[in-house]
């Protein structure tokens, strides 16, 4: 895993500066791919909260204080499909990235189509997986076309 952590994490430093925000909530079945994907969070600054189901997620409450869902796609009871399609109709539009062992290209085309901002097949690239992350906390200003850049969305998540 080639990353560049120094450069992530002063350009994380010098942003937290301006910008305050939630968690990352990781949502997966694996525990070895929970433990993972946080410790790699967390090394670089961010605040990560880790469930094994969209259940236990659920009932947290830390809904309300996530910034973007990792999500996987395949896990016993609610799956992670299901828990998009559960949030979009309760009118929750929090970025999802989509972590999967099956890459089944259906899963992928549902899971785009219904807003997910990114998917990554495990092993995921670490790299790619830090950069899908750092576009949905820190959207450029060339992507303000983005719902997830607006001030709107922001205010609307969080009321």
């Amino acid at each position: 895993m080639d990353i560049n952590r120094e450069g992530f994490v002063k350009r994380f430093e010098r942003r937290r500066k301006t910008r305050s925000f939630g968690a990352i909530s990781i949502v997966d079945d694996d525990e070895s791919v929970r433990t993972a994907t946080e410790a790699l969070l967390r090394s670089i600054g961010y605040e990560v909260k880790t469930f094994a189901s969209a259940e236990l997620f659920l009932e947290s409450g830390a809904l309300r204080e996530t910034e973007c869902l990792v999500l996987d796609v395949q896990m016993p009871g609610i799956d992670g499909l299901e828990l998009q399609r559960e949030l979009n109709e309760a009118g929750f539009r929090v970025p999802i990235i989509f972590i999967t062992a099956n890459e089944e290209g259906t899963h992928r085309q549902r899971a785009i189509e219904a807003g997910a901002v990114n998917f990554f097949c495990k092993p995921f690239d670490a790299k790619a997986f830090l950069a899908a992350i750092q576009l949905v906390l820190w959207p450029s200003p060339i992507k303000e076309t983005s719902p997830y850049a607006s001030p709107k969305y922001r205010q609307s998540k969080r009321s």
